[in-house]
């Protein structure tokens, strides 16, 4: 299974790539805006860089950075994806 992880660099981000890299059969990826694997949420031209990806976790500030483009593009494309805001009026667009 291959987990790609945005926001993967950040304080949380760096912990939840160390522990999927610990599970059995999982590939994890890490993708910002600055490669080597480049996405960006707010440009949806970079979102084709997570085809081959199984799982998106988005591990970016939705408060910053919404989540609705990036959430609309992986669900069109079979993606499971993994929202991990607290940020209310986010969840409420994304439910």
């Amino acid at each position: 299974m291959r987990i790609t992880v945005l926001g993967g660099s950040g304080f949380l981000g760096s912990r939840t790539v160390e522990a999927l890299r610990r599970a059995p059969g999982v590939e994890v990826q890490v993708a910002s805006r600055r490669g080597p694997l480049v996405v960006d949420a707010t440009r949806p031209e970079t979102f084709e860089a997570l085809k081959g990806s199984e799982v998106v976790v988005d591990l970016i500030d939705a408060t910053t950075v919404p989540p609705d483009a990036l959430a609309r593009w992986c669900v069109a494309q079979g993606i499971v994806f993994v929202e991990a805001t607290s940020d209310r009026p986010a969840l409420e667009r994304l439910g």
